[in-house]
């Protein structure tokens, strides 16, 4: 069973590096991280671009690291959503034509790959979305986080491996986002004598 898990982690992890995703192995958990995810096997190394199949080779030759992907400015970013806002707005995105890998995390959020671009605006920072971009990282599958693995909603192979394109995933999320109230206090009355 671990054997079989460790082929699907090196296989998993040449297949991305033949596309030119931004493969990292995966170390532990880091206990600090609520979410459970697996850090870089290397945290004093930002990630510097493609990894050769030599590397993959190398790392995944004597341990079942963890299959991770680096965000930011050399090919993706990511946005991890709760499943009832993401359900529409994939929805509302293939509408739109647009296409794109969607994975699903073991606590039902989705994980949606979008082509690196500037951070978003703060109309879209909320505390159930959240955005992985420069100098961070996300959980590809098969990765398993507490004993359960990651899985694709939505293949890359089914996508062709595009991404997402950012400025019309933005504005669609941003479409699906209740409007923040701006709380206007009235001034006190003022008394005549």
């Amino acid at each position: 069973m671990v054997d079989n898990y460790w082929e699907q982690l090196r296989g998993a992890a040449f297949r991305y590096a033949e596309y030119d995703w931004p493969v990292m192995p995966g170390g532990r958990p880091a206990r600090a991280r609520r979410d459970g995810w697996p850090i870089p096997q290397d945290t004093t190394m930002p990630y510097h671009g493609p990894m050769s199949t030599n590397d993959i080779a190398r790392y995944w030759q004597h341990h079942p690291h963890p299959v991770l992907l680096g965000t930011g400015p050399y090919g993706l970013d990511a946005f991890r959503l709760n499943e009832p806002l993401a359900t529409p707005l994939l929805h509302h995105l293939t509408i739109r034509g647009q296409r794109g890998p969607v994975a699903v995390l073991p606590n039902r959020q989705w994980l949606f790959l979008v082509t690196a671009d500037d951070p978003p605006p703060e109309a879209l920072r909320r505390r159930t979305i959240h955005y992985y971009g420069s100098d961070n990282w996300v959980p590809a599958p098969p990765t398993r986080i507490r004993n359960t693995p990651v899985t694709w909603h939505i293949t890359p192979t089914n996508v062709g491996w595009q991404l997402f394109e950012p400025r019309t995933f933005r504005n669609t999320l941003g479409e699906l986002l209740p409007q923040r109230r701006t709380t206007h206090t009235k001034p006190p009355p003022t008394h005549i004598s």
